[in-house]
């Protein structure tokens, strides 16, 4: 592909957790590839036998969002190890927890300043950072 070639390459560049959705089409005898990114921009690539790319495609994109989603795991579980981090996450997001009901008796405790697990004082359930963490979380959402 020289300066004076009738043919030229084009590079389009995406992140892969950027991509939506991966489709192909027809645009008159050629195939067409459709890509749409987050934002709702939509990208047509038109030339014969493209549509081969979309099985790759969706799966380059399936195992980056798994890749992602495990981050995200490793990442919540290092950052909620025991209750002073807990705390300071929570401060962090601008609240403050005195108190809270063990999931099992209902019945108030207060939240400890430091360990890894408490056990209720009336049922004895073991209670983890990682449990009161998805719990209010679960109220933001």
């Amino acid at each position: 592909m020289g300066l004076l070639s009738s043919n030229y390459g084009v590079t389009y560049s995406l992140g892969v957790e950027d991509i939506m959705s991966i489709s192909s089409g027809r645009f008159g005898f050629n195939e067409k590839l459709v890509v749409l990114e987050k934002g709702g921009r939509l990208k047509e690539f038109v030339k014969p036998k493209i549509s081969q790319l979309v099985g790759a495609m969706n799966e380059a994109i399936a195992k980056r969002r798994e890749e992602l989603d495990n981050q995200k795991r490793k990442d919540r579980v290092q950052i909620v190890l025991d209750f002073s981090s807990l705390k300071d996450v929570m401060a962090k997001g601008g609240m403050i927890m005195s108190t809270f009901k063990c999931p099992n008796c209902q019945a108030g405790l207060p939240l400890p300043d430091e360990g890894q697990v408490m056990v209720c004082k009336y049922c004895n359930t073991p209670i983890k950072p990682v449990d009161i963490f998805e719990k209010v979380k679960s109220l933001m959402e």
